[in-house]
């Protein structure tokens, strides 16, 4: 794991506190067997590189590799456009590079933080974002408009800026979730699920987005397209999280976990379902909101997610996390919380309340079955309710690309973390946890416990650093910055980044090994 804000307090003899800090650690987490969140060990790996806030990570599958882009440096007026590279080295460690190149075309880019990305087979996507520069900008000229592609499958790794962007109307795009939905297409679809855009007559500039229409790509043509929904959409929100799975039906769910609006924060998961676009929610007693986390699919079926806070807490970076070292597992068939990650679960099934609306209303034609890939998955070969749905133009044709078979590259799951993978959450105290907005991956060793004398060492040294104290407790909050890995000494935290909504983005990042 990778990245993050840490918010942790520490009781000791000498009655040494402290405030949030910059998370400088890259952690992994060994997912081939099954864990019990509180007992959970992580592996730390040093990383040289600057402590950054919200910036992108591009995940290449096919060489174990991923990339980080942009953000918020602290430590650097002036930043240089730089490209960081991690190399897994297929046992839950790995080493940390730079791959800037001179007269690079990244260079052209506008440095930006808390947009949404997402890694498809061949490239990274970046959509949106605010400027780095914010105290050199203000109003529309903080956001970015647009969104860029990074190509690093291909030798010259190139950077290629694109200007569509109907996801908003303002052309902007902050705190949202990018998805790489592998089935359908020719090479999957990109979708772009809720956050917020620019808006001069909004509190903040901010106004949210809805998730009733749904905007996605082509990432081979770059085409774009929309799509209205069905069902209950999920109320809009900022900083949730999203994960998604196929299933042996030949659908493909996203499932969209927590997140905040106006303060008000989220405990619900909503299902969206592929080719039905139909929105379902998770039936659970709510108990704890949570948003600025991030999340993942581990073995088969199960969402781990990563750090969060409540967003209509006092004291939100003080309260102490419900989940033990801030990792929650839900179930994505059952849909339903657990104590532990069964590694050795049964498959993905689709949840047996999108089933059952897939199996509703009037008969589909069997060409319509062929289109959609639904003859195998029931033996009368029925899938009703798909037959009423009205497709916006061009929605129905991208998805008859599908029908030589789904294109899930290097497995049936999207986001998910395999055994042994390199990952990032930011993040992980063995103290106990209340991570913010997080990026995992997952490694294979455990992380000591660290002594007293080590504890008050940093908390003495964040105390140096003419940054504010906070009371002593034991808490761990977590924002997605990635920084530079030192044994857990944890730096003070910037006041600069003390802003409105300048909370983590998440990403996930599954490296083969």
């Amino acid at each position: 794991m990778d990245g993050g804000q840490v918010s942790q307090y520490y009781y000791s003899p000498s009655g040494l506190n402290s405030p949030e800090y910059l998370v400088n650690s890259t952690l992994s987490l060994d997912l081939s067997v099954s864990l019990r969140p509180e007992d959970v060990r992580m592996r730390r790996i040093e990383k040289s590189a600057p402590k950054i806030i919200r910036q992108a990570i591009f995940t290449d599958h096919a060489s174990s590799t991923f990339y980080t882009w942009g953000g918020l440096i602290r430590d650097v007026r002036d930043p240089q456009t730089e490209l960081w590279k991690f190399k897994a080295d297929g046992v839950g460690g790995g080493s940390w590079s730079t791959e800037t190149e001179p007269n690079h075309d990244m260079g052209m880019l506008r440095r930006s933080y808390g947009g949404a990305f997402v890694s498809t087979p061949e490239s990274g996507f970046y959509f949106g974002g605010m400027s780095e520069e914010t105290d050199k900008a203000s109003g529309y000229d903080v956001f970015v408009s647009g969104f860029f592609q990074f190509d690093y499958a291909s030798q010259q790794q190139s950077w290629t800026n694109h200007t569509e962007s109907p996801y908003s109307s303002s052309k902007t795009l902050y705190s949202a979730s990018a998805h790489y939905v592998p089935m359908f297409g020719t090479k999957g679809l990109v979708m772009i699920l809720g956050g917020s855009q620019w808006d001069p007559e909004a509190p903040g500039n901010l106004s949210d987005i809805s998730m009733e229409e749904v905007s996605f790509m082509d990432p081979a043509t770059k085409r774009w397209y929309s799509q209205q929904t069905s069902g209950r959409a999920p109320p809009r929100r900022r900083w949730f999280c999203t994960v998604g799975a196929n299933s042996t039906g030949n659908t493909y769910e996203i499932f969209v976990f927590g997140g905040e609006n106006s303060g008000r924060g989220f405990d619900d998961v909503y299902i969206l379902s592929l080719p039905g676009f139909i929105w379902k929610q998770a039936e659970y007693t709510s108990k704890i909101p949570r948003a600025q986390m991030d999340c993942v699919v581990a073995g088969q079926r199960q969402m781990i997610t990563i750090g969060g806070l409540d967003p209509g807490a006092k004291e939100r970076y003080r309260d102490r996390d419900t989940f033990p070292q801030g990792l929650g597992v839900f179930d994505l068939t059952g849909l339903g919380w657990k104590t532990q990650d069964d590694a050795g679960a049964a498959p993905y099934e689709t949840p047996d309340l999108v089933k059952s609306w897939y199996d509703e209303g009037s008969v589909l034609s069997s060409a319509a079955q062929t289109l959609f890939l639904l003859v195998r998955s029931t033996a009368d070969g029925r899938r009703r309710n798909l037959a009423q749905i009205k497709y916006s133009e061009g929605v129905e044709d991208l998805l008859n690309l599908s029908s030589s078979g789904p294109n899930v590259p290097g497995g049936s799951r999207s986001k998910q973390l395999s055994p042994g993978a390199v990952g990032g959450i930011a993040g992980g105290s063995v103290l106990g946890a209340a991570l913010v907005g997080v990026v995992a991956f997952l490694l294979v060793r455990r992380l000591r416990r660290p002594s007293l004398r080590e504890t008050e060492a940093a908390v003495a040294a964040a105390k140096d650093s003419d940054h504010p104290s906070a009371p002593a407790s034991t808490n761990l909050g977590v924002s997605e910055h990635h920084k530079r890995p030192e044994n857990f000494e944890l730096d003070a935290q910037d006041p600069r980044y003390q802003r409105a909504e300048v909370h983590g983005n998440h990403s996930r990042v599954e490296l083969p090994v």
